[in-house]
């Protein structure tokens, strides 16, 4: 069977694509859906709503909680987060969607197909959601994947309850390029260790984090984190989430940004099925998108770049100013603006309304 679109990666990119097309779509992933959790799963409510997956949700957070050598500081962000269960988020998502869906791994491109495990698939319209391996776009293009861009996150998941929050730690002692945090996700508790360098071997790291609280690592799970916005478009290829780079430097904040790249890019692509819209009207539009979040990902990583070689005292003074109505509110008035469109409200920018926002690993 010949497709309109070939989604490749079943995990939120992907999933955002399929949401707005319609027509013959093929998803395919190396696990079954839901499958292969990387990600700490917080995300901002209302993203999740629009997505369709209010069930997932674990609990509700509407702070922010910074803990460094001076102290602890609370940022009322105004813009609520939730921690949810990744594999219910997909299930939830998937069983909305008239598509077909086939788990095999993908190899590359072949010319205007896609070579997997279980045959080539062809299609006018391919998407590359197959994370920060970028599969198909590796395959075009010689270093399109570059690790020097990228962070590297390690997380367990413990059966203890925590504080209520969003908890980041910066603390040299316990990891000197990174930051820990510690989210609860009802009777549980995700603990996790983020390096901004990409050190892959961060077990030493996690238990000397969690031995604060008493506490030993479980089953692990994490993966690179793709903050270099890579091109966005190779040929018919469109690249999206953590395959296109579009993970946020400094926060590490992944799943708002493969959401809302993916449901843009959707929308375009199924203006192009409609004929509405011409292909390379399509291309042109979503690299526009995507570059118009250039001067956000410099800020942020300019941020990331001070925050390694900054005196600790002088981050607990930062966190401590941070705790301030007007600058707290105007740092994410403008972070909740990365990666919004038109079909993004303005409630879901700013907070207000209903729920909102992060993830991690």
């Amino acid at each position: 069977m010949r497709y309109d679109v070939v989604i490749v990666g079943g995990s939120f990119a992907g999933l955002a694509v399929a949401t707005q097309l319609r027509g013959r779509v093929l998803l395919l992933d190396r696990k079954p859906i839901g499958e292969g959790q990387t990600s700490a799963c917080a995300a901002p409510v209302m993203t999740l709503e629009r997505m369709g997956a209010q069930e997932a949700i674990l609990e509700v957070h509407d702070d922010l909680v910074i803990h460094t050598h001076r102290g602890v500081a609370i940022w009322h962000t105004g813009v609520p987060f939730a921690t949810f269960d990744y594999r219910t988020f997909c299930e939830v998502v998937l069983q909305g969607l008239d598509i077909d869906v086939k788990i095999a791994p993908a190899y590359g491109m072949d010319g205007g197909a896609v070579v997997t495990g279980a045959g080539v698939f062809a299609a006018p319209l391919i998407v590359d959601a197959t994370g920060w391996r970028a599969t198909l776009a590796s395959s075009l293009r010689q270093g399109y994947v570059q690790r020097r861009l990228m962070g590297f996150g390690l997380e367990t998941e413990l059966p203890v309850t925590f504080p209520k929050g969003l908890h980041f730690y910066f603390d040299r002692e316990i990891i000197p390029h990174g930051y820990a945090w510690a989210f609860p996700a009802g009777s549980h508790t995700r603990f996790g260790i983020g390096s901004y360098l990409a050190e892959t071997k961060l077990q030493g790291p996690l238990e000397r984090f969690l031995a604060r609280f008493g506490l030993q690592p479980g089953p692990c799970h994490g993966g690179f984190l793709a903050s270099g916005l890579r091109d966005p478009v190779l040929g018919h290829v469109f690249v999206v989430g953590d395959a296109a780079g579009q993970c946020l430097p400094l926060t590490g904040e992944g799943i708002r940004m493969a959401i809302r790249a993916g449901r843009f890019l959707g929308g375009q692509l199924q203006m192009v099925l409609d004929g509405r819209l011409s292909l390379e009207d399509a291309q042109e539009r979503y690299r526009s998108f995507v570059h118009a979040q250039r001067l956000y990902y410099a800020a942020l990583a300019g941020f990331q770049v001070g925050l390694l070689h900054v005196a600790p005292w002088s981050l607990g003074l930062a966190s401590q100013f941070m705790t301030w109505r007007i600058p707290l509110r105007t740092f994410f008035r403008c972070y909740m603006r990365i990666f919004s469109h038109p079909n993004v409200s303005r409630g879901e920018r700013t907070g207000q309304g209903r729920l909102a926002r992060t993830d991690v690993v």
